[in-house]
């Protein structure tokens, strides 16, 4: 009855992180310049512009955006003349100060413009918040950074290249991402393993998606 009453409870858990993702609302803490509401009843909270950080780490962005200024040099100048302070939590009541790799996870987020990362894999979700930059705007910044100009989850990825080698030519294996954008929006990223075929072009092995790759490595 114990067991029963915890699977029930983790479907339950399931099924209401299903629906808050799929009316646009991010489960867990909101990133820098947004708040999370406080209401009492569980998994009706939203995520809210911070009325005292969002113009901040909007001008961030256009900082940013200008291609004057580099990440490091916007993270110096938001806390030292700016004094700019995070939301207050238990461990740093009084907020902190922005670190490097909170600069870098700001302008890599695309929640900032109205999408978000969940699940595992991870796919990409279309947020109900109010987005503080455009679409091309994320990717001019990921193109100034030395990224993608679109996000990538970078969990677990092509982990196994260079492991192993293709069992019909023997030629080494690599990988790919293919992209499938379903009409409501959403955006899944896949991950495929196959020979270079660089020993025989004529090579029969198929692609092998991650999920299949780690079961039978598992």
């Amino acid at each position: 009855m114990a067991k029963k009453s915890s699977d029930d409870s983790g479907v339950a858990v399931k099924r209401g992180l299903k629906t808050k993702i799929q009316q646009g609302r991010k489960p867990g803490r909101a990133p820098v310049g947004y708040l999370n509401t406080m209401i009492k009843e569980k998994g009706s909270n939203e995520v809210l512009v911070d009325p005292q950080r969002f113009e901040q780490v909007k001008r961030m962005w256009q900082m940013m955006l200008t291609g004057n200024y580099t990440a490091p040099q916007i993270l110096k100048i938001a806390n030292e003349e700016w004094k700019f302070k995070t939301k207050p939590t238990k461990p740093f009541p009084d907020g902190c100060a922005l670190s490097k790799s909170h600069i870098y996870s700001i302008f890599t987020n695309p929640f900032y413009y109205g999408w978000f990362w969940y699940g595992i894999p991870k796919e990409l979700y279309k947020g109900s918040h109010e987005p503080m930059i455009t679409e091309e705007e994320f990717d001019r910044v990921q193109k100034l950074l030395g990224r993608d100009g679109r996000p990538r989850s970078k969990e677990h990825r092509f982990a196994f290249t260079g492991l192993m080698r293709c069992g019909n030519c023997e030629a080494t294996i690599t990988a790919e991402e293919k992209i499938k954008r379903q009409k409501n929006g959403n955006v899944h990223y896949y991950v495929y393993y196959h020979c270079t075929r660089k020993k025989d072009e004529n090579c029969a092995e198929k692609l092998v998606r991650l999920e299949d790759l780690n079961a039978q490595i598992d």
